[in-house]
């Protein structure tokens, strides 16, 4: 690794270009990497995103949470995208290798 403040204005910057859904998804992801899930088959962390965010789109926009219940494989995509994202914009400062 290169520089650490220089990764650490990376992500900041990464993550306030995110659009809201975008950053409470990678708020979630984070809050379940804390907490203690022995699921079987897919990630833990899966299930934890999946019902939090339903829950807080709800909340936000006085619906059901059903309305905004999200696949596993959406919840991968958006990840792959916020990595992928990052990646590049890693290599293109150089912090890469």
């Amino acid at each position: 690794m290169k520089n650490i403040s220089d990764w650490l204005a990376l992500i900041e910057e990464v993550e306030t270009s995110l659009s809201p859904k975008m950053r409470l998804f990678l708020r979630l992801r984070r809050e379940a990497v804390y907490t203690k899930t022995h699921l079987r088959g897919r990630p833990g962390w899966v299930a934890y995103v999946q019902e939090h965010y339903a829950r807080e789109m709800a909340k936000l926009n006085k619906k059901r949470p059903s309305d905004y219940w999200v696949e596993d494989r959406t919840l991968f995509a958006w990840w792959d995208r916020i990595v992928t994202f990052t990646a590049i914009k890693a290599s293109k400062r150089g912090l890469l290798g």
